[in-house]
């Protein structure tokens, strides 16, 4: 399997900010190394695995910032809920179908629709999670007062697993 652990920096606003790029000291990085490749960090593949994300994420233009040369993503509710219910409604379809020895044999493809340990990541001041995870916990408290958020992608590390 491969992927990209992104790295984001919240913002108070859509406007970037210096900060330090996305590497080993970003993250705990010897509990990464062991399947981490490389990080990309503006380089020639850095804007095409930023639209893969935002692709994934359904996001439209207007919530692709490019400001002093970085990209900023604005995540909304509306959009947050969306990616989640794409997710539980997969959930429900395969649920519907499941007899008892599915549920016994195959528990992993179920957790893998909740969370799904081998697609995208993302790690907010050092803290790595799944998107999936990340998601949830945006619904669930980053957005609960605000209608976005604003995050800057400061590097990607490329990883199989």
């Amino acid at each position: 399997m491969h992927s990209n652990i992104y790295g984001l920096v919240k913002l108070q606003e859509p406007k970037a900010i210096e900060v330090e790029p996305f590497n080993e000291d970003s993250i705990d990085f010897e509990d990464v190394s062991y399947f981490a490749d490389y990080f990309k960090n503006n380089d020639n593949d850095f804007d095409a695995e930023v639209k893969w994300l935002t692709y994934f994420l359904k996001l439209d233009d207007e919530d692709i910032i490019k400001d002093n040369g970085e990209t900023i993503i604005r995540l909304t509710k509306n959009k947050v809920k969306e990616y989640l219910k794409r997710q539980y409604e997969r959930f429900i379809n395969e649920v519907k179908n499941l007899d008892l020895d599915g549920f016994i044999k195959d528990s992993y493809s179920l957790r893998d629709m909740i969370d799904d340990i081998f697609s995208f990541h993302v790690c907010v001041d050092g803290c790595l999670e799944t998107l999936d995870e990340f998601m949830r916990n945006l619904y669930r408290w980053g957005l609960k007062n605000k209608d976005a958020v604003y995050y800057q992608v400061n590097g990607i590390l490329d990883y199989h697993y």
